[in-house]
């Protein structure tokens, strides 16, 4: 499924997502998504996927069932490429709360920009998988179908795969910090939304 218009930059459409998203977790890919998305907002939902390429969306899996509520997953079409599994994980879930966002720009960009394998038809795997394909938005960005999604009720994951273009030079520098400082700070904000949303007992 493609779209003929210009396609954004992964940075503005990871910056969409942010707005759109509230205090929704989301699981950023590794290379260039994490470190755009830490040098655009860095949150206590945001989980950077250091590492580990093609197992973002098996994390999101994880987090939204834990949760029982929306989780995002920003993926990318290498790391998709790579293991296509996790939409198999994910169909095992009825109702699962999870928006599975693909931004396709073509290449591994954050290690040279070697294209990447054609990952085909994805949209009709996953649609046969029980997902619901979303198509890209004509107009109005992805932020508005985000927002959207998340003020709904969910009856299974949804999936779109929306063609962004290369980023170039001006890529923020790699995440500093601990790593597991990150992770500790995701773990104790998925938490709090789990405990805001367990009813009250007494």
């Amino acid at each position: 499924m493609t779209t003929t218009n210009p396609p954004r930059t992964k940075a503005a459409a990871i910056a969409e997502i942010i707005g759109a998203s509230g205090d929704t977790p989301i699981v950023f890919t590794t290379g260039y998504a994490c470190r755009i998305a830490n040098g655009i907002q860095d949150r206590p939902g945001h989980f950077y996927m250091v590492g580990s390429m093609g197992l973002a969306g098996c994390v999101a899996v994880g987090v939204a069932t834990g949760l029982s509520r929306p989780v995002i997953v920003v993926d990318g079409d290498g790391a998709l490429a790579m293991n296509p599994g996790a939409l198999l994980l994910a169909a095992e879930f009825a109702a699962l709360p999870l928006i599975h966002i693909v931004l396709d720009d073509g290449a591994y960009s954050s290690t040279g920009a070697q294209p990447t394998p054609p990952v085909g038809d994805i949209e009709s795997w996953a649609a046969s998988l029980g997902y619901r394909v979303l198509a890209p938005p004509a107009a109005g960005g992805v932020g508005p179908v985000v927002a959207g999604l998340l003020a709904g009720e969910f009856s299974q994951p949804h999936l779109m795969r929306l063609a962004v273009a290369p980023d170039g030079q001006h890529v923020p520098s790699r995440i500093e910090g601990s790593l597991a400082g990150h992770a500790a700070r995701f773990r104790a904000h998925c938490r709090g939304l789990r405990a805001r949303s367990e009813p009250l007992v007494g």
